[in-house]
């Protein structure tokens, strides 16, 4: 390379990390929109620079999958960090800590896109295999205890509600030797607030909900979408409770802050806006208003199914909602079709053990 073209390189680069910089600004921000603009900018800058096999290409290419995924682009973001993932596969003997650092956000970023697709033992094998590469970073490292709270997560969703609270305990007793951030103290009350409202425990998991509620907005402020997605637990939690004219505000008020920060393009795309609706539907129902959960319950289906596939337990979830209201407005066949629907779905993406398709099974059975 001759001089002229290092020089060419060399700006491409340094343009190329402010991008990325805007990017991450962006993405801390809440705006998911302006975080691809940019990430898309850096990526394009960063392979002229170094070329298409680089560590820098894999880091800031994870950082455009991030953005599509908060986007609700999951197809899209899957490739990208794959992509990041196999870059990174060549450096896999490399003592260089901030290249096993990439490795290891490369393998949660994949592994938590691929739990929000339903694709939970790949993301199970990732994240044991990330977790093992986090550990040689140190045993209170921010990154080590990311990826365990991110396992803890996948593993409320497969229902081993055990073994979740073990990683939340651990990753608490991490975190706090770091002296946690009130974003990060929020992220571990929303969670355990959530592993309490899978068991059921609800009058135990609202307190912590609001305490991490009120974490979030001192660090994100009210208009960020993870403030929308805590409402969203917390709105969850009151549903059990019976508190479901509570809820509702809540649920409304969560969707249209999710809404106006991706834009009404991927209003459609994205699975919180789904999980969303289909429980803003329930309390509608709860309230008897079973036109309002009519309508909300068709737009999370189609949402879900758009972003997530047909193949989903959320999937599962709003038809089994759908085949309730169906039988309590006199509907039965239409109960029975998609009652049965929503057990193919269930069975099909977690299996016939996994409490959803327990539950769902019991409730046709009533």
């Amino acid at each position: 390379m001759d001089l002229h073209a290092e020089d060419r390189a060399s700006i491409l680069a340094d343009e190329a990390c402010r991008f990325h910089d805007r990017a991450l600004a962006a993405r801390e921000a809440g705006d998911a929109r302006a975080a691809r603009r940019h990430a898309r900018s850096a990526l394009s800058k960063m392979r002229r620079a170094v070329g298409p096999l680089h560590p820098d290409v894999a880091n800031v290419g994870l950082e455009l999958a991030r953005a599509e995924r908060d986007l609700g682009e999951l197809g899209r973001a899957e490739r990208l960090a794959r992509r990041a993932l196999a870059i990174l596969a060549a450096f896999a003997r490399s003592h260089i800590p901030e290249i096993r650092r990439i490795r290891v956000q490369a393998m949660a970023t994949l592994a938590s896109i691929l739990v929000a697709r339903g694709m939970w033992p790949e993301a199970r094998a990732l994240y044991a295999r990330g977790s093992k590469v986090a550990s040689s970073l140190g045993p209170n490292d921010l990154d080590f205890a990311a990826i365990l709270n991110d396992r803890a997560v996948l593993y409320k969703f497969e229902g081993r509600f055990v073994d979740a609270a073990r990683l939340y305990t651990r990753v608490m007793a991490m975190t706090r030797t770091g002296k946690r951030d009130d974003d990060t103290e929020a992220t571990l009350l929303h969670n355990l607030a959530g592993l309490d409202h899978a068991r059921g425990r609800y009058a135990h998991a609202e307190p912590i909900a609001r305490r991490g509620l009120a974490q979030r907005a001192k660090a994100v402020g009210r208009a960020h979408p993870r403030f929308a997605a805590d409402l969203v637990g917390y709105a969850a939690i009151l549903v059990g409770l019976d508190r479901f004219r509570a809820a509702k505000r809540i649920y409304v008020r969560a969707i249209g802050i999710l809404e106006r920060a991706v834009g009404p393009t991927h209003a459609h795309t994205q699975p919180e806006i789904a999980y969303a609706l289909s429980n803003l539907g329930a309390a509608c129902e709860a309230t008897g208003d079973f036109d309002g959960a009519r309508t909300h319950y068709a737009r999370a289906l189609a949402v879900a199914t758009r972003t997530l596939g047909p193949v989903h337990v959320d999937v599962a979830l709003t038809l089994h909602n759908m085949s309730v209201l169906a039988r309590r407005t006199g509907d039965a066949s239409g109960a029975a079709r998609l009652h049965t629907r929503a057990l193919r779905v269930a069975e099909r993406a977690v299996g016939s053990r996994h409490p959803r398709y327990v539950e769902i099974a019991r409730a046709g059975a009533e």
